[in-house]
Order: structure tokens, then C-alpha cells, then sequence
């Protein structure tokens, strides 16, 4: 799963505090969205979001993997920009 979508998903969970919203939110299916979160769950090896009865309550873990998220997405920012100056100062 790319950067964007694992960051999409994440936001999305947080916003919205449950996985049918969220996933109405995403235009997916509710058990594809709880898929995408157990697969990665299940890489980073501990849960993210506590799942109660109506709502999800994110995780110490998720907190970090959350501000861990938002860096690497604003390095993926500042990579595309110095590439592209790059590539424009090549054709010129």
C-alpha cells in the first residue's frame, strides 16, 4: 500500500472515529478498509486503533506511527519539488 493511501486510511479513521464512516469517507467497502488496517497492523506488529463497540480509539503505537506518517509525507513533498526543479534546470 503506497504512502498516500496508508496515510488516507489512517486520517480517515482518525476523523470520522469508526471504520463505516471512515470507509464511506473513502468511497470503499467497510471490510476492505478493515483489511487495509489489519495487513498493516500486522507489518508494523502491534494494533493501532483500540476497537470498541461504536467507535475506534487510536493506540499509543498509532499515535507514533500517525507522526511518522505525516514526516515521511512531507519529505515525499520536498523530494517531488527538488526533483522537479532539478528536471527543469535540465531542460533549460
Amino acid at each position: 500500500m503506497s504512502l498516500l493511501n496508508r496515510l488516507d486510511m489512517f486520517q480517515a479513521i482518525l476523523d470520522e472515529g469508526n471504520m463505516t464512516a471512515a470507509a464511506e469517507k473513502l468511497y470503499v467497502s467497510q471490510p476492505y478498509l478493515s483489511k487495509l488496517l489489519k495487513q498493516t497492523e500486522d507489518e508494523v506488529g502491534t494494533p493501532l486503533f483500540e476497537r470498541l463497540p461504536r467507535e475506534m480509539r487510536i493506540t499509543m503505537a498509532g499515535e507514533r506511527y500517525y507522526v511518522y506518517l505525516k514526516r515521511l509525507e512531507s519529505l515525499e513533498m520536498y523530494m517531488s519539488a527538488d526533483i522537479e526543479m532539478i528536471a527543469q534546470h535540465l531542460l533549460t
